[in-house]
C-alpha cells in the first residue's frame, strides 16, 4: 500500500496519559480520535479528555462518544454537547452493545435519533463498531440508514495482529506491514474510509502502553475534510531574540535523539546544563529542543514529562 496516500490515526482514552505527541507526529501519525466518556456503571467525562484534546492540537482531531443504550438519545446528546470542544467538527459514536440485554430495533432507532441530532448540530458523524458487535442480534436491523452511514470499522488483519499479545514494536516495522497491506473496509456495513487495524502495539511515543492504530484511506487534506474541516496547529518558527534560560539537567529516561524535531531550527538562545552552555532551537509553541553532549532532547516549558525549561 502506498504510504503517501493514507494517514495513520491513533485513538486514545483516559489511560493514555504518557503520550509524546511530537514523537507520534514525527513518526507519521496525522490524526487522533479521543474518547470523551465512559459508561461503565455511570456516565462520566474521561479524566484526560480536556487536557489531551489541547495537547493534540498538532493533529487533525475528532472526539468519540461511547453510546450507552440505557441512556436516552436526549441524555446522551446533552452530555456530549456540553463537553464538545469548540474546535470539533465531527464525532465518532462507539457502538458496542450487549446482545443479551438489548432490543436491537430499539437500539438502532435510538442510535439513528442520536446521529440525526449531531448532524443537525453541524457535526459529521462516524459510527465505530466491528463485526462482532454489528450483527442482527446486536443492531444490524436492516434499516436504510445503516447502509449509508459513514463507518470507522474495527477489523484486525492477521498481518497486523496474528495474536492478542501486547507487543513492543517500532514505527518502521509498522510502516513495513502497512506497505504490504491492501486497503479494504473490513466488510463494514456502509461507507468506510477509516479502519482500526490493530490494538496491541507499544510504539515509541505511546508512554509504554499499547494503542489502537487506524489507517485512513486518503491524504492528510482528505483526513482534514473527513474530520469536518477542523484546523490543526501549524508549527512555525518564531522570531525570539536571545532569551535567557535557567539551568536544567537531563532527567533519567529522557529520550536522546540524533536530530531535533522537523518543525524548525531557529536558534533562540542557550541553556546551561551541568555548567556548560548549549544551543536551544525553537520548534513553535512552548516546546524547545536543546543540544547536549549526548544528542538532542526535547524540553517542555511548564510540562511534566521532562525537566522544565523556564524563560526568564
Amino acid at each position: 500500500m502506498d504510504l503517501t496516500k493514507l494517514c495513520i490515526v491513533g485513538d486514545f482514552w483516559e489511560a493514555n496519559t504518557g503520550l509524546d505527541e511530537i514523537t507520534l507526529y514525527n513518526n507519521g501519525m496525522r490524526g487522533v480520535i479521543l474518547r470523551m466518556n465512559d459508561t461503565v456503571n455511570r456516565e462520566h467525562l474521561d479524566d484526560n479528555f480536556i487536557s489531551q484534546w489541547k495537547q493534540s492540537e498538532i493533529f487533525y482531531r475528532m472526539p468519540y462518544f461511547v453510546f450507552g443504550d440505557w441512556f436516552t438519545p436526549t441524555q446522551q446528546y446533552d452530555f456530549a454537547m456540553q463537553n464538545m470542544p469548540k474546535e470539533a467538527r465531527a464525532i465518532g459514536l462507539d457502538v458496542e452493545v450487549d446482545a443479551n440485554t438489548i432490543q436491537p430495533h430499539k437500539v438502532a432507532d435510538d442510535l439513528f435519533d442520536l446521529l440525526t441530532r449531531f448532524k443537525n448540530a453541524g457535526l459529521k458523524t462516524k459510527v465505530y463498531s466491528g463485526s462482532w458487535w454489528w450483527t442482527p442480534k446486536h443492531i444490524d436491523t436492516g434499516e436504510a440508514w445503516e447502509n449509508t452511514q459513514e463507518y470507522w470499522w474495527a477489523a484486525y488483519p492477521y498481518l497486523f495482529q496474528p495474536n492478542n499479545t501486547r507487543t513492543n514494536f517500532t514505527w518502521n516495522q509498522l510502516k513495513t506491514l502497512i506497505s504490504q497491506w491492501t486497503w479494504n473496509t473490513g466488510e463494514a456495513p456502509g461507507p468506510c474510509s477509516l479502519r482500526q487495524i490493530c490494538s496491541r502495539y507499544v510504539l515509541e511515543g505511546t508512554g509504554g502502553l499499547n494503542i489502537d492504530v487506524n489507517i485512513f484511506n486518503g491524504t492528510e487534506l482528505q483526513l482534514k475534510d473527513y474530520f469536518g474541516g477542523i484546523e490543526k496547529k501549524i508549527m512555525e518558527e518564531q522570531d525570539i531574540t536571545s532569551p535567557q534560560f535557567s539551568a536544567v539537567s537531563l532527567v533519567a529516561g529522557q529520550s536522546i535523539r540524533s536530530k531535533p524535531s522537523i518543525y524548525g531550527n531557529t536558534p533562540i538562545g542557550t541553556v546551561t546544563i551541568d555548567g556548560k552552555e548549549h544551543p536551544v532551537l525553537d520548534i513553535g509553541g512552548s516546546d524547545v529542543w536543546v543540544k547536549t553532549d549526548q544528542g538532542w532532547v526535547a524540553v517542555y516549558n511548564g510540562g511534566t514529562t521532562y525537566q522544565k525549561l523556564i524563560v526568564k
